[in-house]
């Protein structure tokens, strides 16, 4: 969560799952295929959106392979990271639409939120800003 940050700034607050599901507003939210556990914190499926309306939409493969914490944007968009071997992405998603928004490049080591930056690869990491719009600048 941002602290201190201006009242213009992308606010991000952790998605609050049951196991692999959630609510946001009025969407279902399902990561298929989690770790083994109460609490799992990776996920190898994709994500399933389930509407109010009852219609479905899953995200495009390249967003598998799901890890914790997933970030909720301005109330409506899914900071999402997701690994693959010693490497990690940051997808930006609308869950409206199974979307994706935006999506970082690969980067040896962990992709992390911190306040109003995503920061990608060991140290040295690299830094992006996140705008007020949720959306990152750069790749």
């Amino acid at each position: 969560m941002l602290i201190g940050a201006p009242a213009s700034a992308c606010r991000l607050s952790p998605l609050v799952l049951a196991g692999s599901e959630a609510v946001l507003g009025a969407l279902r939210i399902t990561i298929e295929e989690p770790e083994p556990g109460d609490t799992p914190r990776l996920w190898a499926g994709e994500i399933t959106v389930t509407r109010a309306d009852g219609t479905r939409c899953t995200t495009p493969e390249e967003v598998g392979n799901v890890a914790a914490p997933i970030l909720v944007g301005n109330g409506r968009l899914l900071f999402v990271p997701a690994v693959s071997g010693a490497m990690s992405r940051l997808f930006l998603i609308d869950p409206a639409l199974c979307r994706v928004l935006w999506a970082s490049d690969p980067a040896p080591g962990g992709v992390r939120v911190q306040g109003t930056q995503i920061l990608l690869g060991t140290p040295p990491q690299r830094r992006l800003p996140i705008g007020p719009d949720c959306v990152p600048a750069g790749r």
